[in-house]
C-alpha cells in the first residue's frame, strides 16, 4: 500500500499540458533521474546516453534504438558522414539527423494522442550557441508548443543549470511558461 500511495503522489507531480525543465550541473544525474521517472509512462523522444567506453550515445525513448553519437576523433566519423565538433568533443552529424527525425516523429505521435510526454535530453551548447545538433527539431517543437500543450501533452526538456537562461532566450520561453521538474520525496525511488 505504501508503494502504491507513493507512486500515486509522484504521478500527480507532473500535470499534463505543461513545459517542464529538468536542470542541474554536468554529471549530476539528470538523465539517470529522467530515465527512472519515465518507467511505465507513455513517453517518447530522445535521451542522452548511455555512455559506452566514454563515448556518448543517444536513445530513442519510444523505440529503444540506441545510436553512437560521439567518436574519439573526427577521423572516426567516416567518409559518408560529417563531424560536428564543440569544446573538444566530436559527434556524428548523421546521428543528430536521426535524432531530429525521431523527435519530429514523436511530436506528431504526441499530437495524435499516442503519448503523454515528449522528452528532449539534453539541450546544450550545440543547440543553444551553435544552432546545430537537435536545434532544427527543437525549432519545430517550440513553434508547435501551444498545440502540443493544448493537446494535454507535456514537454520535458533536460538543460544544464548554467544554460537555462540561454534556453529560455533561444526558444522564446518565459519564466511563467516553465515548471521545474519535481524533486523526488525523501527516500522515494522513481519507477516504483
Amino acid at each position: 500500500a505504501t508503494k502504491r500511495r507513493a507512486r500515486t503522489r509522484r504521478d500527480d507531480m507532473l500535470q499534463r499540458g505543461r513545459l517542464y525543465l529538468l536542470s542541474g550541473d554536468v554529471h549530476s544525474g539528470k538523465t539517470t533521474r529522467l530515465r527512472a521517472w519515465l518507467s511505465g509512462r507513455r513517453a517518447c523522444g530522445i535521451l542522452a546516453g548511455p555512455d559506452v567506453a566514454g563515448l556518448r550515445h543517444l536513445t530513442c525513448v519510444h523505440t529503444g534504438e540506441v545510436r553512437q553519437l560521439q567518436v574519439a576523433s573526427p577521423a572516426d566519423v567516416g567518409a559518408e558522414d560529417r563531424a560536428v565538433t564543440i569544446c573538444g568533443y566530436t559527434f556524428r552529424a548523421s546521428v543528430f539527423a536521426w535524432a531530429c527525425e525521431q523527435l519530429l516523429a514523436a511530436q506528431a505521435a504526441v499530437r495524435r494522442g499516442e503519448y503523454d510526454y515528449l522528452v528532449v535530453d539534453e539541450i546544450g551548447p550545440l543547440e543553444l550557441r551553435e544552432h546545430v545538433g537537435l536545434y532544427d527539431a527543437l525549432q519545430d517543437i517550440f513553434a508547435d508548443l501551444a498545440a502540443l500543450l493544448g493537446a494535454g501533452a507535456s514537454l520535458v526538456c533536460v538543460v544544464r543549470a548554467t544554460s537555462v537562461p540561454r534556453f529560455k532566450e533561444t526558444f522564446g520561453v518565459c519564466d511563467s511558461d516553465v515548471d521545474q521538474f519535481p524533486k523526488l520525496e525523501e527516500g522515494a525511488q522513481c519507477g516504483q
